[in-house]
């Protein structure tokens, strides 16, 4: 299945990502959910790794490893990524609304 997938990706065919997304979202999911608690930020990053995996595709390579520990670390690190980023933002919101108005 994994070859057919990567196959389906790299000809650019979005049947591919449906297919990844198909058979693959329960375990991003489940790499994702502990770094990301809101659902809405588990969707979005969700989003992030397709597009990822459709950018970068072509660096895929089987004789490292397999596709499945590929996509867990780009799974873990684009969450950890969006974790940071919704950090920095909710610390600026608090820096703001803490900062006395002359």
């Amino acid at each position: 299945m994994d070859k057919e997938i990567i196959k389906l990706i790299k000809s650019r065919d979005e049947r591919g990502i449906k297919e990844l997304l198909i058979h693959y979202s329960p375990l991003i999911k489940y790499i994702i959910s502990p770094i990301l608690q809101n659902s809405s930020d588990r969707e979005e990053c969700l989003s992030e790794i397709s597009m990822k995996v459709w950018d970068k595709i072509e660096l895929y390579d089987e004789r490292k490893g397999s596709f499945n520990g590929w996509l867990t670390a780009i799974a873990r690190n684009t969450a950890l990524n969006k974790a940071k980023q919704i950090k920095a933002v909710i610390s600026t919101d608090d820096l703001h609304s803490e900062t006395i108005s002359p």
